[in-house]
């Protein structure tokens, strides 16, 4: 189930052209995806809506300003936020 888990957002991840901006995809836990980038953590809970989940994504990490942090997007319909970094 993880190997299907990392293929299918390995794939949703070329298709919205962030296959370089994500550096690591962890599906260790399946009810938290982290994808990770070198500013950014990003909780994408489980797989449902992942290809929105990723869309989304694509589109604030397009934003010039955005700042360092943890993201959380685990439910497009709740809160979708950066928490600041701690370290």
């Amino acid at each position: 189930e993880r190997y299907e888990a990392v293929v299918s957002v390995c794939t949703i991840l070329k298709k919205h052209e962030l296959s370089t901006v994500i550096k690591e995809v962890n599906v260790l836990a399946l009810d938290d995806i982290i994808l990770y980038t070198d500013t950014m953590d990003i909780h994408c809970g489980t797989m449902e809506d992942m290809e929105q989940k990723i869309n989304a994504i694509a589109a604030i990490l397009d934003e010039p300003s955005i700042p360092d942090g943890i993201l959380h997007i685990e439910d497009l319909d709740q809160q979708v936020y950066i928490e600041p970094r701690n370290d």
